[in-house]
Parts: structure tokens; C-alpha cells; sequence
């Protein structure tokens, strides 16, 4: 070992007959300060290809020793190999790895492999950080499904200060141990930004292996007298060993018997991995009264691990048993998550795809098929093709959308005769959607109706502070500045043309107001839809709000839109605003006997439409800033709170780049998961209404059959059935194009669609899940 102050890195590796994955691990780890390769008898050119590497790699040769012979527990085996690497490296701090691993970085749960000077500055930075460190312990991904999911992680000494003095244990699944320390006095450091990724290989042949190594090594610690410790290892070991032949009844009763009955002494954690495998084994054998018991001796011994908890959920689910009861279970296993398991073995494919699929059952099973197809959904994240996550899911999106279904007739009403004039209007309608789904041609159509007010984008250009006050009362001039107070963001939007084209006002010669002074909110889109003398109207509201007296902010809406239904001669008003899905709880407080009109489209071409479409995109760019500055940069005049990203400088309201905010790449999912995110949220707040008070509008449906669908929507407002002169003056107004995602490259379509996945099925059924 060097003993200068600078602080090193070698790598040990064992290898044998492995030549395919060790040219790739050495690539990996060409940027340490040395790496000891220790052949154990390969012939497949393995010698030779490294010999021929030169600095930083060493080629060491070492005899197999596959049974113990005259050998020590701990001289023969893998510990033996391991010992003989680590005897080569002259470096601080020791990586051990195997030819078949590979190194990879864990960001927000996502793994990728990490390239050659990454690794070694990953490993450098952690040694120069944290120079009393004797032993880091790292994730070692064993064993992961078809999807890459890990189904075995253990918690491994992966990196260790060699000064410490370290000995290699055990002839198979080797541990390191100290040799100067007391193991309580080791100062140790979890990783958790790095995992080492196990390549999946011939595992029968590491079985075949293995057996008769733990068969030997466990008669020669008996015939020894080995200290119990070593023993309970052994025959723990020998235990799993049975479990990986399929012998889950042998494997039961051995840890039962020789394992957890022989050695009582081995701590909790120890005991609660003996248990776990008794569960799983006993599950899988189809006895499920001993897996129960099992799980609950787990849960009893090591209540902060979610495993036991998801075990005995699934052998309730199998029994037929209460759902609610397997819900509580999985409450609890969520809640446990994040607790880290050391150096025992976990599965979280159990924890994640375990816990999902429990509970989109359960909740199917309640009745709660929206919730139910939200987990389903988690559930084929995980495993797309899994049979059955598919089949849940499908079942819940056709019980969902059935309760969401637009009505194929509404009855009608009997409200609608009568004189156009002073009749008080019906409870208030909105017409609530996502945008960019058609809502705007539903106002355009309803603009043509001769008892109809159609209030166009009223609200969403008041937000945010639209609901300024709350239930408390504000006065006439207070009301007016929430109505006339230019918006920041469509000051900014109109100063550098990326206005949309539902705002209708454009400032230009003979209007009062001007890129520079800001557009009154009311002024942008809702009273230019109903004049053409839009100033004249905004000055005469002015001076009816200007009278009002104390009223809530809610009242004060009713009675400036039953003041212009009135001031235009109409029976009803009806707003209607783009992406008010995200204001609709706001919406439900203030007008708490209003009626609504869902209007929905498919999410995907809503996503396509929204990454064209300069107010989306520059609300997806919004976010993006406010994680890096803490505020809203276009409605907020407080002071950034952080660093702007040298990327996103572009954007901000006095560096604002046009040409680069039409550039910047909006990966199309993106909208696909903000169009998600306002259905289910919208779906679930007009779920807590009336039947009668909500009517579901769906584009596709509209467009195909407008006839139909405007006498729906008539009824359900409380109009009389429209004239086939007006349906046909509002038909004409349709102007459909072929779908666009479809046209999609294959990896933005498939991520499009898994981003909406969830609120698609509600809406529109199991259509919509792609074959497997």
C-alpha cells in the first residue's frame, strides 16, 4: 500500500472464462490508479488480452480451489481469490468488483452506466471526502427482471480504506471483514448516488456451482467447530440454496429447522431475512396459513421493512380477504419505502410493483376504479408487458370511463320558453377543460346561439388573483383592479409577438392600450368574443362594478355576468376558459351551485397542440425557472431566490430571446404529463358532484356528430333543442385534421403515451393501452 498522503484507487477483480463482459468492465475502469486483474483458470484469452493492456492493469494468475482440501475455511473459494487480489494492490482505498459488473449513477431513481472518468472521480471524490472512512457501502444490483427492475439488492463493503486492514471471509458469497477494528467501531458511509449492476449470466451454472461449495464448506465448519456465527451463515446460505432450485417446501423447513431453530442468537435483522425467506417460500408451495405466520414473525421482528407487509398483502389478496385490510398493509409498506435494508437482501420490485398491484386490485375490488387504474398504471411503468398489471388496468378504465361516459341524451328541459330578456339565469355554466381540446370552438359555437352570453377566456386571463379576497368582502374599485390590472405575462407576451391567437385584442392604431401600457385582462380575449366595440363595453363595466358595494369576489361575478346577460338580452351566461382544469377547485369554492361542462379531447394530440402553442410553452419554461429561482418570474416582481441556469438566461422577462423560445426543445411528454395531471385532478373534484351537474363533452364525438352533441349540451345548459338553422351555422364552424401522434417517432410516441396513459383509460377505456 502507498504511503504517501495522496489519496489512491486500485480496483481488484476476479475472473474467470469471462472475457465478453471484462473487456467492457475494464474499459470502465481504465481511469483508477491501478487495477489487478487474478485469472483463476480461464481459456478463452483472457491472460493474454490483458497482459497486452499495459498501466493501470496487472495480470496476476492464481489455481482455482474449488473444494477445501488441506485449506482453512477462508483458503479456498472465492475468498481465497479475493485475498490474492487485494494482496497485489499498492493503493489507499481498495474497489472490489467482479468481470461481470458494472458501475452505473442513480439520479431521482434512474440508473445510468457511468462513463471511465466518471467512475474513477466518483470513487476519487468519495475517498478525498472523507478521510476517517474505513468502508463504503454500496447497492449491489444482483439480479433484475426482463424491464431492468432489480428483484435482488444487497448492501455490499464495495470501497474500503486499506489501511484499516481487511480480511476476505468464506468460501462462497464472501464478506469482508476488519482486521484491526472491532466491526461496531468501523466508520462506514452509505452510497447513494452509485450502484454496481450485476450482468445477468448462466445462472444454472452458477447453481450447479455453488451447491456442492456450500455443501463442503458447511461439513468442514461443522467438522471444525467453527463458531456458531460462521455456521448460521452456512446453512442460511444452504437454505436459499434450496429456494433457487425450486425445492420451496425443502427450503422452508430447512430454514425453519437448521437455521432459525439451531441459531437463536443471530440478531434481528439476521432473523427477519430467515423469516422472509420462510414466507416466501411457503407463498410459493401454496400453503397459505405458514406463509401468513411467517410474514407476521418478519413484520414482528423488523417492522420498519415494507417486504413482511407486502407478503402477507398478497396472501390475503390470494384468500379472498377484506380489500380495505390489504390497503392498510399497503399504507404501511409505502410508509417504509425509504428504509434502507444494509447488508440484507431486498426485492423492490416487491415494494413497488408488489405494492402497486395490490393495490389496484384492492381498490377495483371497492369499487374505486379510478384509483384503481392510477396503481395499475404504476404497476405497468414498471413491467409494460406484464399480463396481470394489463388486465387490471384494462378493467379499470372500462369501469372508469363507463362512469364518465358522455350521455348519449340528456332530456330535455322545459326552462327554455319564454322572452330573451330580463329572466334570471339558471345556476352559472363553465365549461371546463385542459386547452387545446376544442373548448374554443364549443364558445365560438355557443356565441351563435341567440339566448346564449358566451363568455370566452373570462376567468383563466384573471389568474392568478382572479379569487383575490377569498370569502372576505371587497368593494366595487377593489373588484375593478382585478379585472383591469394588466398581467405581466401578457405584457411580456405581447411585447415580444408570441401572443396567442385566442387573445383577440391587438394593440395598433386607435386603441387605447399598447404593448407598453398592458392590456386589461377582460380587454384580451372575453369582450372583444361579444362586441366590436370591445373599449366601449369595458367602459361601461367600469362604471357599473365602479358602484358595487361590499360583496364577496365571487358575488361580484354573478353580478357583473348577470348584468352583461342582460345588458346583451340573454336567457343565460356561460364562461368558458382554456386550461381551466388547473383553476376548477377555485372555481367549485366561489360558485359552489355551478353546473360544468367537462370538455376533454385525446391527451396525446392535446400535447402535440400545446407544444405549438406559446402560452403552454411558456408555462412548461415557468416551472423550469421557478425550480432553479423559487419565483414566477412573469408574474412576480420579487427577486430571483437562486442562480439562473445559463439555458434558461434566455427566458428571463429582461433577457427574453423569441427565436430561442420557439427553439427550445419541449420534449412532447412533457404537455403529455401536464395534460394528465389536469384531467385526473379534474376527474376527481367533479366526481364529488351531482350526477345532473356535470355534462362530459368529448371532442371526437362533437366533431363526428355536432347535431347530436349541441342538443346535449342545450339541455343540459337549460335550452329549449336548437333550430337546424343555428346547428348548422355551428357545424360549419368545424375544421378537423387528421390525428397527429400517430405520425410521432417511435420513442417520443411510446413516452407521449405512457404520460397520459392514466387519464386517457379514464376517459376513453381500455382502447387506448397499446398491445403488448
Amino acid at each position: 500500500m502507498e504511503s504517501s498522503g495522496a489519496v489512491t484507487v486500485g480496483v481488484a477483480i476476479i475472473t474467470r472464462d469471462d472475457l465478453g463482459p471484462l473487456k467492457d468492465l475494464l474499459a470502465q475502469v481504465s481511469g483508477f490508479d491501478q487495477v489487478v486483474v487474478v485469472d483463476t483458470g480461464s481459456r478463452d484469452g483472457t491472460r493474454r488480452y490483458v497482459k497486452q493492456l499495459g498501466p493501470p492493469y496487472e495480470l496476476h494468475e492464481f489455481k482455482w480451489r474449488p473444494r477445501p482440501g488441506d485449506h482453512q475455511p477462508d483458503e479456498w473459494g472465492f475468498a481465497a481469490a479475493r485475498a490474492e487480489s487485494f494482496a497485489h494492490l499498492k493503493t489507499t482505498h481498495a474497489v472490489w468488483l467482479d468481470s461481470d459488473d458494472s458501475v452505473v449513477s442513480v439520479v431521482s431513481g434512474r440508473r445510468s452506466t457511468l462513463s471511465a472518468a466518471d467512475t474513477a472521480a466518483s470513487f476519487r471524490r468519495l475517498a478525498s471526502g472523507s478521510s476517517d472512512t474505513d468502508v463504503w457501502l454500496i447497492d449491489y444490483v444482483y439480479a433484475a427482471d426482463e424491464f431492468g427492475n432489480p428483484i435482488s439488492v444487497v448492501g455490499t463493503e464495495r470501497m474500503v480504506r486499506l489501511e484499516t486492514g481487511w480480511r476476505w471471509r468464506h468460501p462462497i458469497h464472501e464478506v469482508l471483514t476488519p482486521v484491526a477494528k472491532d466491526v461496531k467501531d468501523l466508520r462506514a458511509l452509505a452510497v447513494n448516488d452509485l450502484m454496481v449492476v450485476h450482468r445477468p449470466g448462466d445462472i444454472d451454472r452458477s447453481a450447479r456451482r455453488n451447491r456442492p461449495m456450500l455443501k463442503a464448506w458447511l461439513r468442514q465448519l461443522l467438522k471444525d467447530g467453527a463458531p456458531d456465527t460462521d455456521i448460521a451463515r452456512a446453512r442460511f446460505l444452504v437454505g436459499r440454496s434450496l429456494r433457487g432450485e425450486g425445492q420451496f417446501t425443502e427450503a422452508a423447513q430447512w430454514m425453519l429447522s437448521q437455521y432459525l431453530a439451531k441459531h437463536p442468537e443471530v440478531n434481528s435483522e439476521d432473523k427477519w431475512e430467515g423469516w422472509m425467506d420462510v414466507a416466501k417460500n411457503l407463498f410459493d408451495a401454496e400453503d397459505n396459513e405458514g406463509a401468513r405466520h411467517a410474514a407476521l414473525q418478519a413484520i414482528g421482528l423488523c417492522p420498519r421493512f415494507a417486504d413482511g407487509y407486502v407478503l402477507l398483502g398478497e396472501v390475503k389478496m390470494k384468500l379472498g380477504e377484506r380489500p380495505g385490510d390489504i390497503l392498510k398493509l399497503v399504507e404501511i409498506a409505502e410508509s417504509c419505502g425509504g428504509e434502507s435494508h444494509g447488508t440484507h437482501e431486498s426485492n423492490p420490485l416487491m415494494t413497488s410493483f408488489g405494492v402497486a398491484m395490490l393495490a389496484a386490485n384492492s381498490q377495483f375490488r371497492l369499487g374505486r376504479y379510478r384509483d384503481a387504474l392510477a396503481m395499475a398504471d404504476r404497476a405497468i411503468a414498471l413491467r409494460p408487458n406484464d399480463k396481470k398489471a394489463r388486465r387490471v388496468w384494462e378493467q379499470s378504465a372500462e369501469r372508469s370511463s363507463k362512469q364518465i361516459a358522455p350521455a348519449t341524451e340528456v332530456a330535455a328541459s322545459g326552462n327554455g320558453a319564454g322572452a330573451s330578456t330580463a329572466k334570471r339565469s339558471p345556476s352559472p355554466v363553465f365549461v371546463v377543460s385542459s386547452g387545446r381540446c376544442g373548448s374554443t370552438l364549443v364558445s365560438n359555437m355557443l356565441r351563435l346561439h341567440p339566448d346564449i352570453l358566451s363568455l370566452s377566456e373570462f376567468l383563466i386571463m384573471l389568474m392568478p388573483g382572479g379569487f383575490a379576497g377569498g370569502p372576505a368582502p371587497i368593494y366595487g374599485p377593489q373588484f375593478w383592479a382585478i379585472l383591469s390590472t394588466p398581467k405581466k405575462r401578457m405584457t411580456l407576451m405581447y411585447r415580444n409577438d408570441i401572443v396567442f391567437d385566442e387573445v383577440i385584442y391587438r394593440p395598433g392604431p386607435g386603441r387605447r392600450f399598447t404593448a407598453e401600457t398592458g392590456v386589461p385582462p377582460i380587454l384580451l380575449t372575453a369582450l372583444p368574443h361579444l362586441t366590436d366595440d370591445p373599449e366601449g363595453l369595458y367602459d361601461e363595466i367600469h362604471d357599473f362594478v365602479m358602484k358595487q358595494g361590499a360583496h364577496t369576489v365571487s358575488r361580484h361575478y354573478i353580478l357583473l355576468f348577470e348584468w352583461l346577460r342582460n345588458r346583451f338580452q340573454r336567457k343565460v351566461w356561460v364562461e368558458r376558459s382554456g386550461s381551466s382544469l388547473v383553476h376548477l377547485d377555485d372555481v367549485m369554492a366561489n360558485f359552489p351551485n355551478a353546473r360544468f361542462v367537462h370538455m376533454y379531447r385525446d391527451g396525446r394530440e392535446c400535447a402535440i397542440s400545446m407544444a405549438h402553442h406559446s402560452a403552454f410553452r411558456l408555462a412548461i419554461i415557468t416551472g423550469e425557472l421557478m425550480a432553479h429561482v423559487g419565483v414566477d418570474p412573469f408574474n412576480s416582481d420579487d427577486a430571483p431566490r437562486g442562480e439562473v441556469p445559463p439555458d434558461l438566461q434566455k427566458f428571463m422577462p429582461e433577457t427574453f430571446d423569441r427565436d430561442a423560445f420557439w427553439n427550445y426543445d419541449l420534449p412532447v411528454e412533457k404537455l403529455g404529463r401536464s395534460w394528465n395531471a389536469q384531467e385526473q385532478r379534474g376527474i376527481e373534484l367533479l366526481a364529488q358532484l351531482p350526477p345532473e351537474r356535470t355534462f362530459q363533452l368529448r371532442y371526437e364525438n362533437l366533431v363526428n356528430d355536432p347535431k347530436g352533441g349541441l342538443i346535449n349540451l342545450m339541455r343540459f345548459i337549460g335550452l329549449e333543442d336548437p333550430d337546424d338553422e343555428y346547428l348548422a351555422r355551428a357545424a360549419s364552424l368545424i375544421r378537423v385534421k387528421p390525428p397527429a401522434w400517430p405520425k410521432l417517432p417511435d420513442g417520443p410516441r411510446e413516452r407521449l403515451d405512457e404520460a397520459c396513459r392514466v387519464s386517457m383509460g379514464l376517459l376513453y377505456g381500455a382502447e387506448v393501452l397499446s398491445p403488448a
